[in-house]
């Protein structure tokens, strides 16, 4: 985030669109705001998350006004087929509860514009690291208040560091943080197994080698199914392409 902000002597779009990523994964998704429970807007967030989607998609936008292009992926297409043919069901005839999909539906639009402005603002190899580091500090974060919650450290002094039924963070659900967890610990050996040059930063190999050790914690803490299939996700698809003749591959496991 550092190395970014000291990169803004100009108005580049890219720049601008990681700030903003990193102010929400970095402050807006932490903050713990008194709400009267639920999902969705109900949850502070949330809030925060879906005004930072339409802060980057409107970058995006500036950005191709600038450029002149717009640019597609071939998963990019697949997943709005896929969209279209989830919104089928909702115009059956019989379909009594319909309505109650209609904001999950419209959250995984919302997913798919962010991914799509991923995708317009063209970033360089150097840019994504720049994001994937960010997400991992987000996720070391979050693993640290929930592992404050799980053991009781700061009882009564901070109402989010209160003793919890799980140790769920500011997300206040299980399978969300168990997910998150999941996604840190595979975000996490992909950089170790593709990117060597980010030794050179003691931080950031400290944060590579801390994600899978406090992620895990909460993963077995919470003991989510969701989350041990996400682990499964992220990490078996890797384990046929990481070279385990390096010492730090050996270590990570």
């Amino acid at each position: 985030m550092l190395h970014i902000l000291k990169n803004q002597s100009n108005t580049d779009p890219k720049n601008i669109f990681k700030v903003f990523f990193g102010l929400y994964f970095l402050f807006g998704m932490h903050l713990d705001l008194p709400h009267v429970g639920g999902g969705g807007l109900y949850v502070p967030y949330n809030n925060f998350g879906w005004c930072t989607i339409g802060l980057l998609v409107g970058i995006s936008f500036w950005y191709i006004s600038s450029y002149g292009r717009l640019e597609f992926s071939k998963l990019q297409i697949l997943a709005w087929i896929g969209f279209l043919m989830l919104l089928v069901p909702m115009y059956y005839p019989n379909n009594e509860f319909a309505y109650r999909a209609t904001y999950r539906l419209m959250f995984v639009a919302g997913g798919l514009l962010l991914y799509g402005a991923f995708i317009q603002m063209r970033f360089k190899r150097s840019d994504k690291i720049h994001i994937l580091t960010i997400m991992l500090a987000a996720i070391l974060i979050q693993s640290i208040i929930g592992m404050i919650q799980y053991y009781g450290v700061f009882q009564g002094s901070i109402r989010l560091f209160d003793k919890q039924a799980f140790p769920w963070g500011t997300f206040l659900q299980k399978n969300v943080m168990t997910t998150f967890m999941a996604t840190g610990i595979g975000i996490s050996l992909y950089l170790l197994s593709k990117n060597r040059g980010l030794f050179q930063s003691k931080l950031i190999t400290a944060l590579i080698f801390l994600i899978p050790l406090t992620g895990s914690i909460i993963i077995v803490a919470i003991k989510s199914k969701a989350g041990y299939l996400g682990l499964i996700a992220t990490i078996l698809p890797q384990l046929f392409v990481v070279n385990y003749q390096r010492k730090k591959i050996r270590l990570w496991f």
